[in-house]
């Protein structure tokens, strides 16, 4: 819709508006209330006008009807309407560059006579905070057109009235909450009132009147409600040049009630505040003291003035209200006149006496009340503490105060002089406390870094990363991470802090990488400390947010580490395990190593890494991480990998007869991945088959398993066919099946593999069908080995059907005159099968059905998930099988 059409009806849509919200209370829809709102905001402003001439505007009756309206509602009952009404106001006469005094002047009647025709008392209850809010809104118009006649001061007076009621008068009556919150808002536009009116020049000379609206401010500085407060502190910023007598006589109330503890009461010290805020320069900073008397009983070291006077005792405030009261006393503190910097000591001493009161340590309501003191004094604050951080009691509570957000000003004070920090306690000259000082410097590094992560990035700050880097290279650190059972709970933190400050550096300075493998050390010791978060660094960190130049960097350094003779093997271990696998690892999935790994680079890896190392790792975990980083690059070939296999080969070779079963296999699983990827000479791949499928321990079973998914894919094309492997496949079936082990070791490789097989099923179904029983059928049998027997039993009925399918009448033929000649199934052929000369015959497929239906009706052992699991499948695969031999 246009604009021209939309101001047309501008006034209906207005009204319809403000129905809307005056009908629906926000309670019971927010939204519908919050929706109406903004639409009404969204017509004033679609709807604006040009700026006009006083005869235009004045001519403008769809105009002057809207300001009409809007003048109306300024004293309207919902508090919603009444602030609608004077924001669209305001947005108008900016749109028409004219002030709001221009556009209700001529609305003055409208606006004024309901307000002013009768007396305030007569007007509903519900009514009269309108009023007051529209008086109110027309007196701070400038210039001023509201006349202060008899009926204006009439309302003044009985809003003064209001103002000054007693707060314990209206809570004796019992009132329910709706009425309360009704005289609530008429106590706020009351004050309100009397604040728009005293910022008139009419009540310069008026000073009786003047006071006792001052006075009233001040008493409702102490009211419990939030909003009456703040209005009354506002009324009291507008006023300037306090007359002393009337200062003393408006003060007076409260100080009294300071000075009796059973009268304290949270509201009172935040009226205080609220005072101290506008008159701090009236105060005298005696007021510190009779405010530390009712926290006389928390000071463990007040003496009495007179020794015969009682202990103090705790004030009978009211349950719930002491803690409040107690933290609202501190807190009048940092408002103070500058002299009150002597009660430091008091305060922090009195803090934590009533911390020690609390069940819990964390997050008490005294802290931030003492944290804005302390800014307000941070000098003298930082020195206190920094010659009691040996102090175990002090120390803790200066690291919890640092914690808090509010504490900007103490940061920055240790930080404005690091020097004077470092001297403190990193480096400090007392040989009876260095470790702890240098231990809470750690701890106050660590929160100084958590709100300001670039902090140690700052060269002017370099002396806390040497203290740091320190730290973790002493031999003292190291020996208290290897005595960690014995160490107090907070220190154990010590190398876990040390290495957090340490990769905040690192992170925001990826040049760096000296420190980034030093705390690889950590992983050299069994601790109780969760250093995951390092881990999760090296791993997932550098490799997202470093660079591709950066992360060849980080290489060249592994490689001077690695060829660095005096750092020890189990470092260098864990460098390869936590860092650089991985750290590959990611790179190849990224496909960043076009960018990182150049010919020069892999050259510099394998002979660093490969051939310094060829026959002399003599450790066995140092061994397998170097044959894991080999296995990887071959997997991940890089530019210029192809000239060093040779080297690479002959690495390997030499940990193939290694004693240790793991060091074999890695350097099997090495070797079947450069089968994979490079020619390879027949008689090796032949080899390195063999050693395969004749190993079966337990504990090589996943690398075995790993090597051999690499190394069978490949074999018929390193072999120019399926002959030799498939001979020794048979053989070892053959002549070690009675081994139960060996025996599931070769059917697992047929089942993962059974395509490779399916030209030479011949030589192993009958060998698979003698074994389904043995396997499945016992009673010894576990789940994993019954399903493999279903697997098997799968394998044989998808094998028979492929060859269904693909059968001729000449494969039939061949079959036949295979017969006659008698060859025998369980012999060695020097020439397998192929797919089109074997079919089992009729008693091999009734004895696979046979024992399909036996899987399918043996006992279930309701427990293990996976037997359960199998029958199901036994009589799917029995009913495939007999409709498969059936059909053929």
């Amino acid at each position: 819709m246009s604009a021209e059409w939309l101001r047309t009806h501008q006034l209906e849509f207005l009204k319809a508006l403000l129905f809307i919200i005056k009908d629906i209370q926000p309670d019971i829809s927010v939204v519908t209330v919050e929706e109406a709102t903004e639409a009404f905001h969204h017509i004033i402003k679609t709807c604006k006008m040009e700026a006009m001439t006083d005869k235009d505007y004045l001519d403008d009756s769809n105009f002057n009807s809207v300001i009409r309206m809007l003048s109306t509602e300024l004293s309207a009952p919902n508090a919603s309407v009444r602030t609608l009404a004077q924001n669209a106001l305001t947005t108008i006469a900016a749109d028409l560059d004219r002030s709001v005094q221009s556009l209700i002047e001529p609305m003055k009647d409208v606006i004024l006579t309901p307000i002013l025709a009768r007396p305030f008392r007569d007007v509903a209850h519900t009514s009269q905070p309108g009023y007051l809010d529209a008086l109110a809104f027309c007196i701070n118009q400038r210039p001023l057109f509201v006349p202060f006649g008899p009926e204006t001061m009439d309302i003044l007076k009985a809003a003064l009235a209001i103002a000054d009621k007693d707060e314990s008068i209206t809570q004796e009556k019992m009132l329910s909450q709706k009425n309360l919150n009704l005289l609530t808002s008429l106590k706020i536009a009351s004050i309100n009132l009397l604040s728009s009116a005293l910022a008139t020049d009419h009540f310069s000379e008026q000073a009786e009147f003047r006071n006792r609206v001052v006075g009233t401010f001040f008493k409702n500085l102490t009211t419990r409600n939030k909003e009456t407060v703040e209005m009354a502190r506002k009324g009291l910023t507008q006023q300037k040049n306090w007359p002393k007598e009337l200062l003393q006589s408006s003060l007076r109330p409260i100080l009294l009630n300071l000075a009796d503890p059973k009268k304290l009461s949270v509201p009172l010290l935040h009226g205080l505040a609220k005072l101290l805020e506008l008159l701090t320069s009236s105060f005298n900073v005696t007021l510190g003291e009779k405010l530390l008397d009712h926290l006389k009983w928390a000071d463990p070291t007040y003496l009495p003035r007179n020794p015969s006077a009682p202990t103090p005792t705790k004030p009978s405030w009211k349950d719930g209200d002491d803690t409040k009261i107690a933290a609202g006393i501190i807190d009048i503190f940092h408002l103070l006149p500058p002299a009150a910097s002597k009660f430091l000591e008091q305060l922090v001493m009195i803090t934590m006496q009533l911390e020690i009161l609390l069940p819990k340590e964390n997050g008490t309501p005294y802290r931030i009340p003492l944290v804005r003191f302390l800014n307000r004094y941070k000098t003298e604050s930082i020195d206190y503490f920094y010659s009691r951080l040996t102090q175990p009691a002090y120390s803790k509570m200066f690291r919890y105060l640092l914690r808090e957000t509010e504490a900007d000003a103490l940061r920055a004070e240790i930080v404005s002089d690091v020097p004077k920090f470092v001297a403190t306690t990193f480096r400090a000259n007392n040989p009876q406390s260095q470790f702890e000082l240098q231990f809470q410097g750690l701890l106050i590094t660590n929160i100084l870094v958590k709100f300001d992560p670039v902090w140690l990035s700052n060269p002017q700050n370099k002396i806390v990363l040497d203290s740091l880097v320190e730290m973790w290279q002493s031999p003292g650190r190291t020996a208290r991470l290897l005595n960690d059972d014995n160490l107090p709970l907070p220190q154990l933190r010590e190398s876990k802090l040390i290495a957090k400050c340490l990769l905040n550096y690192c992170s925001n300075n990826h040049s760096e990488v000296n420190i980034l493998f030093s705390l690889l050390s950590v992983f050299t010791v069994r601790t109780t400390m969760d250093y995951s978060f390092l881990v999760d660094f090296y791993q997932i960190t550098v490799v997202e947010t470093y660079t591709p130049p950066e992360k060849r960097q980080i290489l060249v350094k592994f490689l001077e580490i690695y060829k660095d003779a005096e750092i020890s093997v189990d470092v260098k271990v864990q460098i390869l395990q936590v860092f650089i696998i991985p750290f590959l690892t990611s790179i190849f999935a990224r496909e960043e190593h076009t960018l990182v790994l150049d010919p020069k680079l892999t050259a510099q890896i394998i002979t660093d890494v490969f051939e310094s190392s060829e026959g002399k790792l003599v450790d066995e975990m140092l061994s397998i991480e170097t044959l894991q980083l080999a296995s990887l690059l071959i997997k991940n070939p890089t530019p210029g990998l192809l000239e060093h296999r040779k080297d690479l080969i002959k690495f390997a070779w030499g940990f193939l007869k290694s004693d240790d079963l793991a060091t074999k296999q890695h350097a099997y699983l090495m070797v079947s991945r450069f089968v994979e990827v490079f020619e390879t000479p027949p008689k090796i791949v032949l080899q390195v088959y063999n050693a395969l499928i004749k190993t079966h321990q337990v504990e090589a079973k996943a690398l075995v398993k790993t090597a051999l998914d690499v190394l069978v894919p490949k074999l018929n094309d390193r072999l120019k066919g399926i002959h030799d492997w498939i001979k020794w496949t048979k053989k070892i079936i053959v002549e070690e099946g009675y081994s139960m082990v060996q025996l599931i070791h070769i059917l697992q490789l047929i089942h993962r593999h059974y395509t490779l097989f399916y030209p030479a099923r011949g030589q192993f179904v009958p060998h698979m069908v003698n074994s389904l029983a043995r396997i499945g059928l016992v009673s010894s049998a576990v789940a994993e080995n019954k399903k493999l027997s279903l697997d098997l039993a799968d394998v044989i009925i998808q094998w028979e059907k492929k060859y269904n399918t693909e059968k001729t009448p000449e494969g039939d033929a061949m079959e036949v005159d295979s017969k006659k000649e008698g060859e025998d199934d369980m012999e060695v052929d020097s020439k397998p099968k192929s797919s089109d000369n074997y079919k089992m015959n009729l008693q091999t497929q009734e004895l696979i059905v046979s024992f399909l239906i036996r899987m399918a009706s043996s006992n279930v052992d309701t427990t293990d998930d996976k037997a359960a699991m199998g029958h199901p499948h036994a009589a799917a695969l029995a009913a495939a099988g007999r409709v498969s031999f059936r059909d053929h």
